[in-house]
């Protein structure tokens, strides 16, 4: 079940709330089992890529009203939240393609300009290079760095037995500090 059962913020933009980590997830990583993804003729879209339901490894390219069956790099199936062929598909039922690489650790950002990488000591954290320097960062709460998709995730293909709780994310946290995405304060609830 799904819930959010309160949230507030006060003047110095703190969030408080209670909320499940699936809710926060069902907001960010929408899924989609029904035909409404599916195209079956491009007549009047817009041009893009769009689902192909009969096979996930495959996706519909629209151009000018014509559509083009496209085939997704081998092991890959089509996401169509993400518009792109991924390992895994938020999009696609049934999709059961699991990442099979394993990521190399980074122990230093000498010469590298930017990139975020695994931080093998602890699977909550992840490597974030800038400019030659190194930072070791926090994934948020209950979330694991999945180095295949660079970024932190419930589980990952690149962490060796990463695991994460089900318990709901409860009290104050600094918006800024804790998640991946911007939440707007709004202070004098003008909405």
């Amino acid at each position: 079940m799904l819930f959010l059962s309160f949230l507030a913020c006060d003047k110095t933009c703190h969030l408080y709330f209670s909320v499940s980590l699936s809710f926060i997830f069902a907001i960010l990583y929408p899924t989609a089992t029904s035909n409404k993804l599916c195209v079956s003729s491009c007549v009047g879209k817009i041009n893009g890529d769009y689902q192909y339901c009969p096979d996930c490894r495959k996706y519909v390219a629209c151009s000018n009203g014509y559509k083009h069956i496209m085939p997704c790099p081998a092991k890959l199936v089509w996401d169509d939240n993400l518009k792109r062929c991924e390992w895994m598909s938020s999009t696609c039922p049934g999709s059961t393609t699991a990442r099979t690489t394993i990521s190399v650790c980074e122990t230093s950002c000498v010469g590298k300009i930017y990139g975020e990488y695994q931080y093998c000591p602890d699977c909550r954290k992840y490597v974030a290079c800038s400019n030659g320097n190194k930072y070791i960062m926090p994934c948020p709460a209950n979330l694991v760095w999945d180095d295949n998709l660079k970024r932190c995730e419930l589980t990952s293909s690149t962490c060796p037995g990463s695991t994460t709780s089900s318990t709901p994310i409860t009290g104050k946290y600094d918006v800024a500090k804790r998640f991946d995405f911007l939440l707007f304060c709004m202070v004098e609830r003008h909405f």
